[in-house]
């Protein structure tokens, strides 16, 4: 996600710079892509399912987490 604000905002300076008061329906349509391609990377990076902080640690109210019980 920050490579996308840093290009956004990269997008938008050189606009300022050159005096434009608005993007151009290209770079709208650009910027856009790159929030829906962070937006998927996201949710791939961080299914909903997943509720462990690292991949490979149980979280400690998953089952099988505690202490056994005899």
């Amino acid at each position: 996600m920050a490579d996308t604000l840093l290009e956004a905002h990269r997008i938008a300076t050189v606009a300022r710079d050159q005096g434009r008061a608005a993007l151009s329906g290209n770079e709208i349509r650009i910027i856009g892509r790159l929030y829906t391609g962070a937006l998927a990377r996201a949710r791939t990076d961080n299914p909903a399912s997943d509720t462990t902080v690292l991949a490979d640690t149980p979280a400690p109210w998953a089952p099988g987490s505690g202490p056994a019980v005899r």
